[in-house]
């Protein structure tokens, strides 16, 4: 069974995750490809930078796709966020081959709420084929949670199985709902179908678009995402894979930080998402078939 490990801010010699151009890259770098104190880096490659580390391309073991991390110009003037594109096959930082988006609409990742240096707390579980990554953006409870890589497929045939789950979806520009990731299905693009067939296109949800009264705390009783274990097709018919890892919906009777135990080799660590719903991360054994 496929491990993950777990990577935070607080560990010792973890890099700052600072509300600056190159405050995603440096802690991307460390965790994915460097490592720091301890840990040795997660097992991805960094292929391409460009002067300033404001830009950078990392690569995965698995399907050996490209991730673009692009915060050379803040897309928003409030937030520290990046331009997201995953390539098939790369040239130089500037140059890609087969992106995804392909159809002029962007994605992005956020991280903070401001540009103004200060660091934020972050925790990072994955595997050289793939990552969650969470961020207290606002400095509290308010978090977002994201996924970049691999997803377990369900059929032998899918080999090019790369999603990229974020919070903001085509066209929210990086301040709407920018730390709540939810079945809003055009912020999870799958890279081909499970056929491997071109272009890429916006996952459906076994749950679509659906939420539930968020019970117990008064400040939670608005709605809250009801995350989906399962990825559609594209004609939405058929389940073709799940993200590693993932165990939500969650009750409100855990915290953000509570650590559960499924046996020697495993835990389930509990994230907040934006305060009004929680998710569980596999770290350990078990974490990929």
């Amino acid at each position: 069974m496929g491990a993950s490990t777990i990577y935070k801010s607080t560990d010792t010699s973890a890099p700052a995750l600072l509300a600056s151009q190159t405050g995603l890259i440096t802690v991307l770098d460390k965790v994915l490809v460097d490592g720091y104190g301890s840990k040795s880096g997660i097992g991805w490659t960094k292929e391409y930078q460009n002067a300033g580390n404001t830009k950078a391309a990392y690569r995965n073991k698995g399907t050996g796709y490209f991730l673009c991390v692009d915060s050379s110009t803040f897309p928003d003037v409030y937030y520290s966020s990046a331009i997201i594109t995953v390539y098939e096959a790369m040239k130089d930082i500037d140059t890609g081959y087969i992106p995804m988006p392909d159809n002029g609409n962007m994605q992005y990742y956020g991280w903070a709420n401001s540009q103004n240096g200060t660091p934020r707390d972050w925790e990072i579980i994955g595997d050289d084929k793939g990552f969650w990554i969470c961020t207290a953006a606002f400095e509290d409870d308010y978090r977002s949670i994201s996924y970049f890589g691999d997803y377990i497929p369900y059929y032998l045939e899918d080999q090019s199985n790369w999603v990229t789950w974020t919070a903001c979806g085509d066209d929210d520009g990086v301040q709407s709902n920018i730390l709540i990731i939810t079945n809003s299905s055009d912020r999870i693009k799958i890279k081909r179908d499970q056929l491997n067939a071109l272009p890429h296109f916006d996952a459906d949800l076994l749950i679509e678009n659906s939420f539930q009264n968020y019970p117990g705390n008064p400040l939670r009783t608005t709605r809250f995402p009801m995350f989906s274990k399962f990825f559609f097709s594209k004609d939405t018919t058929t389940l073709i894979g799940e993200p590693p890892g993932l165990y939500s919906p969650l009750h409100d009777t855990v915290q953000h930080g509570d650590i559960y135990s499924i046996n020697a080799n495993a835990d389930i660590h509990i994230f907040s998402i934006y305060n009004i719903g929680f998710a569980g991360i596999l770290v350990g054994e078990g974490f990929r078939p």
